[in-house]
């Protein structure tokens, strides 16, 4: 399974963001946490979907099991493990679309970065 972080990129990339917000469906996040489960809790992470050209740029092991949660409950250290790009809770908040949205909260620890030259590190990214 994958994630892929777009925008977020960056964030990922220096450190920052630890944790994600998504509006999958119940039955995808079954199935996300079930193909992680037999990985170890591994997922990879990509810099946008591969179906869009993205690239490989981390593996990545959840920290607990996702839940949902309302926006409305979203703290300011959230905000930062999201990777600070809002500057505070509320603008987050408002950006994913209000208080009552309630994503899954997917958090994770970064077990490697791709580096520049992805082979030389290709054995730990061929997990798929």
């Amino acid at each position: 399974m994958i994630i892929s972080f777009a925008w977020t990129t960056e964030a990922f990339l220096q450190g920052l963001k630890t944790e994600t917000r998504r509006f999958w469906d119940d039955e995808y996040m079954r199935r996300f946490v079930k193909v992680c489960a037999e990985n170890d809790g591994c997922f990879l992470a990509y810099d946008k979907s591969p179906r869009f050209g993205g690239k490989r740029i981390g593996i990545c092991r959840l920290k607990s099991k996702p839940f949902k949660q309302q926006l409305k409950f979203v703290t300011e250290s959230d905000e930062k493990a999201e990777g600070g790009l809002w500057g505070s809770a509320a603008k987050y908040v408002e950006m994913m679309g209000g208080p009552y949205k309630e994503p899954y909260v997917i958090k994770f620890e970064v077990l490697a970065k791709a580096p520049d030259n992805v082979s030389e590190t290709a054995n730990l990214f061929n997990h798929e």
